[in-house]
Formats: structure tokens, C-alpha cells, sequence
């Protein structure tokens, strides 16, 4: 088999195309994740460095189908499993193995809540409540859509914080994605394949006024932090990964193509064959599980009626939200220095 070909579980052979859209990063961001810190201290080497983004361009054997049995997802964080559980009357079930299943940052309840909040903003000029009360508004919907979602902490969580960036910083996110407003457009019109149309750029536009009227507003947040969330996902039965280790991702790694993630712990392996000796890690997000919730967020706003045009409105500013929490993550947590890379089928 040609290595830029894979059979997959549905047999189905992709020519996959992984392009390194950002080799310097996107150059943005005030997180304390850099890949430039840890090659000023030694911490990453500059041979472990390239060998690692050789490995992201030309060996595709880091995008790999995800688990049979894996139909939730999870958060891109590249730290490695200590342990995966899930809370069944009151008590904390442990499972054997680490599923290789979809990622998006804060997984999907996080996501899905995001995107919901925006159409209704957007769309029906809904007035926000209390991000709580919109989880478990999100979460009633992905059970009567049937669509599992997990997430993860980590073992330093502590306080009111979760182990989950994405989760335990929502609040700072949401603001950082009108801080960095301009530079996140630009990656918007580069994953919403955007004509730059007049009506688009209107859509876009609102979805950052959605945001700032969550930053400026005094109740949203209240009482809600990543304790809180994570107690209410497991709640919810939803899968938890506990992940160990502290960060050091140096990269970042988009993925299009459906039913397949970055397989983390493959580029693990591989850097092992090379003989190099790395901590390096990486962020993984699939853009496909982000267009699937946008078509559940749009699939609930036309209530199942027959209207299109009103269906891919929705289903737009679900996908420009996902890109714009994706970006702020990004910026929250990074400092813009992981180089990005993106996989597409061709």
C-alpha cells in the first residue's frame, strides 16, 4: 500500500493530503503552551522538532479510523490516558482500554452548547441565560438525537478547575475570541470556505456580536466553572479520560476526513521508530465532528421542518461558531507558535 493510501473499516481506500497550512503557527495567542519556549529551553529539541513535522506531512499512518465502539468523542488535549471512567450511580465505572474516538477542544457537549447558543442569538435573537442551564438544555438535545459525547480531566485538577482548558477557561475563551477577533476571521475563511459574499460576512460578523454580548454579560457565567460542568458531564454518563502529564504539545493537526482522527499515541510510535526520544505532542481537532453538531444544531432550529434555506443558515453559524471557539481555544492556550497542520481526503 502507497503511503499516502489507507483502508479503513468502512473499506473504503482515501487518498489523504496533508498540507502544513501554518509552519510558524498561527501567531496569535496568549497561552503558556509554545513550541518556541520549549525549543529555547532544550526541552524539544530541534531534531525531535522537524522529525515531528516530517511525520504530520508525509506519514499518514497518524490519521487513523476511530474505534467501532468509540461513537462519543472527546477534547483534542495530546496528553496520554491515566485512566478512562465513566460515573454509574454515584460511583466511577474504569474501562480497560483508551478508545480512539473524535476530538474537538472540551468534546462535545462543550462544543454542541456553543453552537446552539449562537443560532439562537443569531437567528432568534434569544437573550442568553446561564451557560448551566444551556448544558443541560445541549445535552437533552444529543440524547434525543441520539449522539454521544465524553470529555476529560486530568490528575492536577483541582479547586474549581476540571484538567480541561477548553471547559475551565470558557468564560476567558469566549472573551479572547473578540480579543483576537481579526486574526480569527482569517482562520474562519479558511475552514468555511468562505466567497467572502456580503451575506457572509454578515453571518460571521453576528456570530462575534453573539460573543460579545456572552463577554459583557454579568449572569451567563455565574455559578458556573469547570468543577461544575465536569460533575454535571459525568452526570450525564458521559466517558471521561482522565489524562496525565503536563502539556507539551507542539503542534496542531485539523482533520476533515470523516470517521478518522489524529491517532496521538501512533505519533508517539513513530517518533520511537525514527529513534527520537520526544515528549513532543500534539493538538488534534476534527473538523468533520464539528460540521456534524453544526447539522444537529441546525437539524433542532427548524424544529424538522422542510425549510432549507433556514436549516443551512443555522448549520452555518453552528460551523462559524465551532471554528471561532476552536481559534480562541487555540489563543487562550497556545501561544501561537504550534505549527498547524490539515488533513483533507482527495
Amino acid at each position: 500500500m502507497k503511503n499516502n493510501e489507507m483502508t479503513f473499516s468502512h473499506e473504503q481506500i482515501h487518498r489523504i493530503q496533508i498540507d502544513i497550512i501554518a509552519p510558524n503557527g498561527l501567531g496569535f495567542g496568549e497561552g503558556s503552551i509554545s513550541a518556541s519556549a520549549q525549543l529555547k529551553s532544550g526541552e524539544l529539541s530541534p531534531e525531535a522538532y522537524n522529525a515531528g513535522l516530517d511525520i504530520l506531512q508525509h506519514d499518514n499512518r497518524v490519521v487513523q479510523p476511530i474505534d467501532s465502539d468509540a461513537v462519543d468523542d472527546g477534547c483534542g488535549d495530546g496528553r496520554p490516558a491515566a485512566a478512562v471512567y465513566c460515573v454509574e450511580g454515584g460511583e466511577r465505572k474504569y474501562f480497560n482500554k483508551s478508545r480512539r474516538r473524535a476530538k474537538v477542544f472540551g468534546g462535545g457537549l462543550v462544543a454542541f452548547t456553543s453552537m446552539q447558543r449562537s443560532v439562537a442569538q443569531v437567528l432568534d435573537g434569544a437573550e442568553p441565560t446561564n451557560l448551566a442551564s444551556d448544558h443541560k438544555n445541549s445535552a437533552s438535545n444529543l440524547r434525543e438525537l441520539k449522539i454521544l459525547y465524553g470529555a476529560h480531566t486530568d490528575t492536577h485538577a483541582h479547586g474549581d478547575n476540571c484538567g480541561c482548558g477548553a471547559i475551565d477557561k470558557y468564560p476567558l475563551i469566549t472573551a479572547n475570541a473578540l480579543a483576537y477577533r481579526q486574526q480569527i476571521t482569517d482562520v474562519v475563511e479558511l475552514f468555511y470556505n468562505s466567497d467572502k459574499s456580503s451575506e457572509k460576512t454578515k453571518l460571521v460578523n453576528a456570530v462575534f456580536e453573539s460573543y460579545k454580548t456572552l463577554a459583557s454579560s454579568t449572569d451567563y457565567f455565574a455559578g458556573t466553572n469547570g468543577k461544575v460542568t465536569m460533575d454535571y458531564i459525568e452526570s450525564d454518563g458521559a466517558v471521561i479520560k482522565q489524562l496525565s502529564d503536563n502539556h507539551l504539545e507542539d503542534y496542531v493537526f485539523f482533520n476533515e476526513i470523516e470517521d478518522t482522527t489524529f491517532d496521538q499515541r501512533k505519533f508517539d510510535e513513530i517518533m520511537k521508530e525514527r529513534g527520537i526520544d520526544s515528549t513532543a505532542q500534539v493538538f488534534a481537532v476534527d473538523m468533520w465532528r464539528g460540521r456534524m453538531y453544526a447539522d444537529a444544531a441546525a437539524k433542532l432550529h427548524v424544529a424538522h421542518a422542510q425549510d432549507a434555506e433556514r436549516y443551512q443558515q443555522a448549520c452555518d453559524v453552528a460551523f462559524v461558531d465551532f471554528i471561532i471557539r476552536t481559534a480562541a481555544t487555540a489563543a487562550t492556550l497556545t501561544d501561537g507558535s504550534l505549527p498547524v497542520a490539515y488533513a483533507r481526503a482527495v
